[in-house]
């Protein structure tokens, strides 16, 4: 559906600074540079041996972020969309009804997101705290980008069990000189959807000239919902129907009966149930097909040269991501009402009490034998109705994600080496509007206060308002703390095969820690219509270790051998290979 919507869109694009067209001849000559120096050999991803990208077998696809943008591309999302090998089980629409947090995975060869290993910059980011599964591809600095790297073999002999379905490495830019102002917008033919993007980035120093490099990026981007009645589709049938309506339905024993029907034109929404008497609710003209979403990113990188063979980097990220959805308003299928209010006077929204003729032969002695509550009088009737009056029941993801990175890398002793101290913290809040607590609404349509035949009075419309619940319903944390090292070196052309023999070695020690809980004075309040179990508590955390190695072995010009071993030891469970 998304691709529908941006492929019928109109794109709107600008992209310059006043910096630019000065500083890029600054970067003229250390592009030539490069161009005039030798081929730096490079760790690819899927090996950990250094070397030229263009002798490794290893089956990658690259995608370069110049090629996003002529296609244009402008979410992590949707590069997964163009990638034959993706599955995505998850995406951020289905956060609509689902309580996901808002998290969209990536999911290759469809095996499951938690087969597949997401790195940024060759490294793990944090899983999503919700869930502990996977990292959310809504952290990841779009802007920033340089190329996107997708192993689509399995790996997990190099990077663990994770990497089973295979690799996708987001790799940002190394360095960056100059400024850039990039503004986007996408406006669908029609209504709804509408979503606009904008970075900025800026930096200084020649790696090469100066000895270092600084730079910082920063994006923004956001997109408006696609409601349930802006699409002419959902016209077709009558989607997500429900007795639960606003005009109510209200039933005795086997019959039902509604102020609208038969027509059931003047309600919300309302269609003709097919028994003459009652309606149903279309409850998919209130549900968001996409919802309304902001990301915003920060990426600030520098590097320094400590001298010919080594260098240092820090790299901090800032990510946000906020996802709105909207479904139907409450429904109460339950209710029951009194022929009279508490004083005995009679209940004005009663059916046939002055304010409509019962359309349906009503018992004013009617009980019931099986299930009688207490304040429940001879004569009531039984009402299913949806509370409209406070609106849509919507809710707010709000994800958070920072992550710091040392590194140290560089040659010594004829060892390509990198090292790095990484920190990830991932945290996720869940807000809750348009619920209502349904103990005061059903004190309040059972003894005559609340209308659920029409428009509220004063009276009604102040208990209603008085029975919003609006809050915080979930929370989760995760942190990662990862020290690593690797380091490859050739060892020399041993089958006469013109190319050299190379060896890979590395290690890693990392603590993981999450924690989701819910809410619980406020989830109990809404436990009937989110299904948040209130007691909601998963914590755990755990360390681990892994060592690996890996050999390359050239046995012809065109053929090379491979092998690679890992072994994990886990704190919490034992160990793998």
């Amino acid at each position: 559906m998304m691709e529908t919507v941006l492929s019928r869109s109109l794109r709107l694009m600008f992209t310059g600074s006043a910096v630019v067209a000065g500083l890029t001849m600054l970067a003229q000559p250390a592009m030539a540079q490069q161009n005039d120096a030798p081929m730096q050999r490079v760790e690819v991803t899927g090996s950990a041996i250094k070397r030229i990208d263009g002798e490794t077998s290893v089956p990658i696809t690259i995608i370069k972020m110049d090629d996003l943008k002529k296609q244009g591309i402008t979410t992590i999302e949707q590069v997964m969309s163009n990638l034959s090998a993706s599955q995505a089980s998850q995406g951020t629409s289905q956060v609509v009804g689902l309580g996901t947090g808002g998290a969209s995975f990536a999911d290759l060869r469809g095996i499951g997101a938690n087969k597949t290993l997401v790195l940024l910059n060759g490294r793990r980011m944090a899983n999503n705290a919700l869930d502990s599964s996977a990292p959310d591809l809504n952290m990841i600095p779009f802007a920033a980008l340089e190329r996107v790297e997708v192993l689509r073999d399995g790996a997990s002999s190099l990077y663990g069990s994770d990497a089973v379905g295979g690799v996708i490495n987001f790799i940002t830019r190394k360095d960056f000189q100059g400024g850039i102002v990039s503004i986007g917008a996408d406006m669908p033919e029609q209504s709804g959807g509408f979503s606009k993007n904008a970075n900025v980035g800026f930096g200084y120093g020649d790696l090469d000239k100066d000895g270092f490099n600084i730079f910082g990026m920063l994006d923004t981007q956001s997109q408006r919902a696609i409601t349930g009645t802006q699409r002419n589709y959902n016209k077709r049938y009558p989607g997500g129907i429900s007795p639960t309506t606003s005009p109510a339905n209200y039933y005795q024993d086997d019959q039902t009966g509604n102020p609208t029907a038969p027509s059931c034109a003047a309600g919300t929404f309302l269609v003709p149930s097919g028994d003459g008497t009652s309606c149903n609710m279309s409850t998919s003209n209130f549900v968001d097909y996409v919802p309304k979403s902001k990301r915003t990113t920060g990426l600030l990188k520098g590097v320094l040269k400590l001298n010919a063979n080594h260098e240092i980097s820090l790299e901090y990220l800032n990510s946000e991501s906020k996802v709105y959805s909207a479904i139907a308003p409450v429904p109460y299928g339950g209710l029951r009402q009194n022929r009279t209010r508490l004083d005995g006077s009679p209940n004005p929204f009663y059916p046939g009490n002055g304010n409509f003729t019962p359309n349906i032969p009503l018992n004013a002695n009617y009980v019931d034998p099986n299930f009688m509550p207490a304040g429940v009088k001879p004569g009531f009737v039984n009402v299913k109705w949806r509370d409209l009056p406070n609106g849509s029941r919507a809710d707010e993801n709000i994800n958070k994600q920072q992550r710091l990175v040392a590194g140290l890398n560089g040659n010594l002793a004829g060892w390509d080496y990198n090292a790095a101290l990484t920190f990830n913290e991932n945290k996720v809040a869940v807000n809750l509007m348009g619920y209502s607590d349904g103990g005061i609404i059903t004190k309040g349509v059972l003894n005559g206060i609340i209308n659920p035949f029409g428009e509220q009075d004063a009276a009604g419309m102040a208990l209603i308002e008085s029975a919003a619940l609006n809050g915080n319903v979930r929370n989760a944390k995760g942190t990662t703390k990862v020290a690593d090292f690797n380091a490859s070196r050739e060892l020399g052309d041993w089958m006469g095969a013109g190319r050299a023999a190379a060896l890979a070695v590395g290690a890693q020690v990392g603590h993981e820690k999450f924690l989701s809980t819910a809410n619980s004075e406020y989830a109990a309040k809404v436990v009937a219509s989110t299904g948040i179990d209130p007691e909601t508590h998963d914590e755990g955390s755990r360390t681990t270790q892994a060592v690996y190695a890996e050999l390359n072995v050239p046995i012809l010009k065109t053929l090379d051998v491979t092998a690679a071993v890992r072994y994990d030891r886990y704190s919490d469970f034992g160990n793998t290979t």
